[in-house]
């Protein structure tokens, strides 16, 4: 038995979270120094070339997300062949989706008549597309083997060296640096991972072939975008309505969103290939509880633990470190709250998947992107700009999760009775987080202490009451896991 296969299922989401936490705090500080270490022009074409790597990463139209669902069903069933059909397909059909990108990226180098920087950057995009294409096959592969172990020391490998690529290389050589930072952090990752592990292709490709993984797999990865749209839109609205000014004060809400979703979203990407292995030989009932209700209790206790420092954390914090960003203090706090629903609305896409339901969850979708755009539109309108968008987020987010579960429980075909108890016990903790977030900083305003004292106080508050609330519930529904300082306790 193997490293990976041992680890316990909290051990690997707890190892895989915190190399995203890890991954997305360092990756802050980095991105803290480009709009530093850069002009604004250049950091501009900086962002405006970004879009082309981040995009190509959807060109596997959706073949990875076969594998990452297919494969360990496959692997659980000892269906090989099956497992060899799908690798290989998804690696050269992807890789030929990724070679027209290239190719038209070259194309249009030969025709552009812009600056040095600009046309180096188009080149330096067209590397980095095939460095993201194999990249992305082989930690898509990892998942979907459950290799987490080699997947999170990718991540902590990836970010160290990009850390120190971006801070060093742009110092020294302005956007060419970061340029050439991007180009070497994947390759060191890429030769790490490869140095590891290889997949070794026992099947022939056949387009035949990827065009069905295809057909199976883009409306898997249509609602995956439909999701991205639903918590991006914000930044084109904003950079619409408000300008380019008003976008950057809200780049440091995009940033804590991106860091408060890291343990929701690494939950679901170790739990949902557990749920395809399980899902031929578990009862629906079983799967019910295990996958669906359990990462339900445990997102919606264990996220305030985090969103609460944040809100009381960003009012001191971000002056210190950012002082012209203060603008945006306000609508992250105001995003964060609207998290706790986002990380609900994460856990239950597993399901969703693993029952075919994708198609109708997206087009279920459509309507709470609608939602976000006018009411974003609406509330800038009415004059309260990047508060107002913020609020229109959250909301979308609550209406996203309660969408999406409403959509679970009319398909749902198991005799499941306790559908209304699961429901009240997993929504408890957002009100009592809202309480203690009003109720703290005005109890804490008649101490005679400074703002940095008061604040690190509501912190220290908070995290207790929190804390006897979870010990309390994990009492009421033994489903809750437990704390790992409760766990050690009561194996003593």
């Amino acid at each position: 038995m193997t490293d990976h296969e041992k680890d316990s299922l909290a051990a690997t989401i707890a190892r895989y979270s915190s190399s995203h936490i890890y991954r997305y705090f360092l990756g802050a500080f980095t991105a803290f120094i480009k709009p530093k270490l850069l002009s604004p022009q250049l950091f501009g074409l900086w962002n405006l070339l970004s879009i082309i790597p981040n995009y190509s990463e959807y060109l596997h139209l959706g073949a990875n997300d076969v594998m990452k669902y297919r494969v360990p069903f496959h692997l659980a069933r000892k269906e090989d062949d099956a497992v060899a059909h799908i690798e290989v397909n998804s690696y050269y059909g992807a890789l030929f989706m990724n070679l027209l990108v290239v190719a038209g990226l070259l194309v249009f180098l030969v025709v552009y008549d812009g600056d040095l920087a600009s046309r180096a950057g188009i080149l330096v995009m067209a590397v980095l597309v095939l460095q993201i294409w194999y990249y992305d096959f082989h930690i898509d592969n990892l998942k979907a083997r459950q290799n987490f172990r080699l997947v999170s020391s990718a991540n902590y490998l990836r970010t160290t060296i990009g850390f120190i690529t971006t801070v060093t290389l742009i110092y020294f050589f302005g956007i060419y640096g970061l340029y050439a930072a991007m180009l070497l952090t994947f390759f060191a990752t890429i030769f790490y991972v490869r140095s590891r592990y290889r997949v070794v292709f026992r099947a022939e490709f056949r387009f035949s072939s990827f065009f069905s993984l295809v057909r199976t797999g883009f409306p898997i990865m249509s609602f995956g975008i439909i999701t991205d749209l639903i918590i991006s839109c914000d930044q084109i609205i904003i950079s619409y309505f408000l300008g380019l000014q008003q976008l950057g004060y809200y780049g440091i809400t995009k940033m804590f969103v991106e860091f408060l979703m890291q343990i929701p979203q690494s939950s679901r990407e170790v739990v949902e290939p557990k749920l395809m292995e399980k899902l031929s030989g578990e009862s629906g009932k079983t799967i019910l509880e295990d996958f669906l209700f359990k990462p339900l209790y445990n997102t919606a206790y264990y996220m305030p633990l985090i969103i609460g420092p944040v809100i009381f954390l960003l009012p001191v914090v971000i002056p210190l470190i950012l002082p012209k960003y203060t603008a945006g203090v306000e609508p992250t706090q105001i995003i964060a709250i609207g998290c706790y629903f986002l990380g609900l609305a994460f856990v239950t896409r597993g399901i969703i998947v693993a029952h075919k339901w994708h198609v109708e969850a997206a087009v279920l979708m459509v309507p709470v992107l609608l939602v976000n755009l006018l009411l974003s539109t609406a509330l800038i309108k009415a004059g309260y700009g990047i508060n107002g968008v913020a609020v229109a987020s959250s909301f979308s987010y609550f209406i996203l999760f309660v969408a999406l579960l409403s959509y679970i429980r009319r398909r749902n075909e198991i005799d499941f009775s306790g559908w209304g108890r699961m429901i009240l016990g997993f929504c408890l903790p957002f009100p009592v987080m809202c309480l203690l977030v009003v109720a703290l900083p005005v109890i804490t305003d008649t101490m005679s202490v400074n703002k940095y004292v008061q604040s690190l106080i509501n912190v220290v508050l908070y995290g207790i009451f929190v804390f006897v609330f979870i010990v309390i519930a994990q009492k009421v529904y033994p489903i809750l896991a437990r704390l790992p300082m409760a766990r050690r306790n009561r194996n003593r």
